[in-house]
């Protein structure tokens, strides 16, 4: 990263525009209208397919909540 913050023209990222993506071009290209994944990121508290909640009924069996990055 500190070839990038020195000199980002010729040390870019591993994203589309080679900068700090905020917006991701590539959720929005292959999932545009997806309201559990959008195009910038923001918190989602429970959906049809997301109940990792610590006040869900399921953290009654399992109250180990786990947060990490998805990886690659």
């Amino acid at each position: 990263m500190q070839g990038f913050y020195y000199d980002p023209e010729n040390n870019p990222l591993d994203t589309p525009s080679g900068k700090i993506e905020f917006y991701s071009t590539s959720i929005h290209e292959h999932w545009p209208n997806d309201p559990e994944r959008p195009e910038v990121p923001h918190w989602v508290e429970e959906s049809d397919e997301h109940h990792e909640r610590v006040t869900s009924d399921r953290a009654k069996d399992y109250p180990f909540l786990l947060m990490s990055n998805h990886p690659r």
